[in-house]
């Protein structure tokens, strides 16, 4: 069977958009903001002998917007980090750093509508970005719809005191051309014939979410709800089929600002392995109070093979953090994880800084 050349037309579309910018040049303006951050993590105990070790690692991701025309912005997203895990019982200063284009994608607003196409992320969830700490959105990161070819569409519905709400809809599949590798460290291409949940090269895959916020009779409340179905053409392999839901709600307690966040997802055929199901609960707490601010979270994972027991895994942290008058905001907590009853604990020191251009 002939395949439709999607991966090519994702070539093309990045080729438009580039060829699009001259023609704008004198409307052109270009902001963006590039976020470092430099880690440590010391795991100081482990239960698996091989998961022991200090890991010293550097995150950049660096946001441009390119405004073409009045409505019309042209945007991209580097980010450099480890591209691959570390090797078992060894420690790693700054090794396996790979760099590569996240997202490359038009935009296009006017008036309540808004149109996406390109490289991008689909919208499923907010946990993986929204949970706060320093290790907060790690087990939510598994269900983010990230690096996706495809298109999606907003309309906002402004309803006054009823609120602020957004329906996207969108279709879609995995990257699987040369920008799903990455330079210095190659974290190697995603493959179609590899198989898995979304990794089709056509428009079959699809997701609805709703978010909203700004409703008077809950001031500081925002709502997601999102689902998506991913198919799949590996031998055997299934349609997966997830669904979320999360709240998070910002409240003053005195002087003290206090977010709470909670957020489940459900799937399932996960990742297209027929009979699987997995479902994730993130519960967080975030207190700010000054240049202070401390983050408790926590994620369940659920995951069940036909025929098989389920197997249970958390990822528990706590970190405290002080934001300086220079830009840079210095973190430091305790990870509790665990993972096929194997627990790991960990230490650990962030530095953010962030620079706008």
């Amino acid at each position: 069977m002939i395949r439709p050349p999607y991966p090519a037309c994702a070539y093309a579309a990045i080729v438009l958009a580039l060829g699009s910018l001259p023609a704008f040049a004198q409307e052109k303006t270009v902001s963006g903001e590039a976020k470092f951050e430099l880690h440590n993590d010391w795991a100081a105990r482990a239960d698996e002998r091989s998961n022991k070790r200090n890991d010293a690692w550097l995150k950049i991701e660096a946001v441009t917007d390119v405004r073409v025309s009045p409505g019309l912005t042209f945007k991209t997203q580097v980010t450099v980090e480890p591209v691959s895990d570390a090797e078992p019982g060894k420690d790693r200063y700054f090794g396996d750093q790979g760099a590569y284009l996240q997202n490359i994608y038009l935009e296009y607003e006017t008036g309540p509508f808004a149109l996406r196409g390109g490289k991008f992320g689909q919208k499923f969830g907010t946990a993986w970005e929204a949970a706060p700490g320093i290790w907060g959105r790690e087990f939510a990161k598994n269900y983010e719809l990230a690096e996706q070819w495809g298109f999606a569409a907003d309309y906002t519905l402004a309803a006054g005191d009823a609120g602020k709400h957004t329906v996207t809809a969108g279709s879609f599949f995995a990257d699987t051309t040369v920008l799903s590798e990455s330079v210095v460290t190659n974290r190697h291409r995603t493959r179609h014939s590899a198989g898995g949940a979304g990794t089709t090269e056509n428009f079959s895959n699809f997701s609805l979410a709703l978010a909203g916020n700004d409703i008077k009779a809950l001031p500081g409340l925002r709502y997601n709800l999102a689902w998506t179905s991913r198919d799949s053409d590996g031998a055997g392999e299934k349609t997966e089929r997830g669904i979320v839901g999360g709240l998070q709600f910002g409240a003053k307690l005195g002087s003290v600002d206090v977010t709470p966040l909670i957020e489940w997802a459900n799937f399932d055929n996960r990742e297209g392995t027929s009979g699987k199901d997995a479902n994730y609960l993130t519960t967080a707490l975030r207190f700010d109070y000054g240049k202070w601010n401390l983050a408790l979270a926590r994620t369940d994972r659920r995951t069940q093979e036909s025929g098989s027991a389920a197997v249970d895994d958390q990822s528990s942290q706590a970190s405290i953090g002080y934001a300086f008058e220079n830009g840079f905001t210095v973190s430091t907590g305790y990870r509790n994880v665990e993972e096929s009853s194997k627990v790991t604990e960990t230490l650990g020191v962030l530095v953010e800084y962030i620079l706008k251009y």
